[in-house]
């Protein structure tokens, strides 16, 4: 039978030098990232940061099986990571008060597992505890989602980075309770346990008006969300390619119109009546939504994302902007070739009309608990 899984910071050069080959088996050899920085010869992804680092690493039967790095804000060099995050916008905050979280992985055998829930509690619970206030990440876009349902929140566009490509960088006010609490963050009771502060909500909303838009709350429990998380973070799949294999995904590419449209395009333009769906082949794009108060940013998208599901199936109006945040390369598929696709390739259609379906019922669900 096998162990409970236990997490525990790494300390020792044995567990470090094993966390460095675990890092290269997942982000170079199945991930194919960080391939102009890792040492191929001995098998070890590490970089300099990872003298100051602690390392949160989970275990289980002796093996580690998943990991979450965080550098503290007194180790770091302060105008390298001020120009980096931008943070000259949290004035008031002094670098000792924040932390960089980053290198997350998990095997893919506990991909479906809890192994994620241990290390994330372990690096919350820890940063409280040295007295952060603020914990700052970029991930790729397609994460974004995901991490703000940690309680995350956007605060800046994305830009590129020359290992991982574009990069959407996030901010956790770690005591903002009211927040974790509206998202459901499985961090809101170690929040409450640990204490709250006053107002954080009210600031962010003020410095960060672009960025004010609440998230749509987890419709799932803590845990399970986590488990998500975990699943997806090394593993990207896109809800509308969900269950293809790879030869019906280029079918679809083949069946579907493509266009490259220049950074700051608006590809769709909201009040318009659409017809059809985009599929992000690459690039960044950002969701956004006129109300009385200004523009209002609701998602961020990239490669795998698509956008456009209802008017595709409904030709109603578009219900927001989306404008090309860089150079991209696009698919456009509308309703006259799903006509197509049912007739000619109805078991492709039909995949792709359940991932429809399943999209728009997620959506549906998410609307609904932000009601409640």
């Amino acid at each position: 039978m096998a162990g409970r899984f236990q997490a525990f910071v790494a300390e020792s050069d044995e567990h470090k030098e094993q966390l460095y080959r675990l890092r290269y088996q997942v982000f170079v050899e199945e991930q194919r990232k960080y391939r102009g920085i890792a040492d191929h010869a001995r098998k070890r992804l590490v970089d300099e940061l990872d003298d100051v680092a602690v390392h949160v690493c989970v275990e289980r039967d002796g093996q580690l099986v998943a990991s979450l790095r965080q550098v503290r804000g007194g180790q770091l060099a302060p105008e390298a990571w001020r120009r980096r995050f931008g943070l000259d916008r949290f004035d008031g905050y002094e670098l000792e008060q924040m932390g960089f979280c980053g290198r997350l992985l998990v095997l893919p055998e506990h991909r479906r597992s809890r192994a994620l829930l241990y290390a994330v509690d372990l690096v919350y619970r820890g940063a409280r505890k040295s007295g952060l206030t603020l914990d700052f990440i970029h991930c790729d876009p397609y994460l974004v989602r995901l991490y703000e349902q940690l309680g995350y929140r956007r605060y800046r566009p994305a830009y590129p980075d020359p290992q991982l490509g574009y990069q959407v960088p996030l901010v956790h006010l770690l005591d903002d309770g009211p927040h974790l609490r509206a998202v459901r963050s499985p961090f809101q009771l170690a929040c409450r346990d640990l204490g709250e502060a006053d107002g954080r909500s009210a600031w962010f909303a003020a410095r960060f008006s672009e960025y004010r838009g609440l998230v749509a709350p987890v419709a799932i429990g803590g845990v399970e969300f986590v488990e998500h998380l975990s699943r997806s973070a090394n593993t990207p799949d896109p809800p509308l390619l969900r269950g293809l294999q790879e030869g019906e995904v280029k079918e679809l590419l083949a069946w579907a119109s493509r266009a490259r449209v220049p950074a700051g395009s608006r590809v769709v333009r909201q009040g318009e009546v659409g017809t059809e769906l985009f599929v992000l082949i690459d690039g960044v794009a950002e969701v956004r939504r006129n109300t009385h108060d200004g523009p209002l940013l609701l998602a961020t998208l990239g490669k795998g994302d698509a956008f456009g599901e209802v008017a595709v199936l409904t030709s109603r109006l578009r219900s927001a902007d989306v404008v090309a945040a860089t150079d991209l390369d696009l698919a456009c598929l509308d309703q006259g070739l799903l006509r197509r696709l049912v007739a000619d390739s109805p078991a492709l259609a039909s995949k792709l009309l359940l991932n429809l379906s399943q999209i728009l019922a997620e959506r549906l669900e998410e609307s609904t608990a932000r009601v409640a």
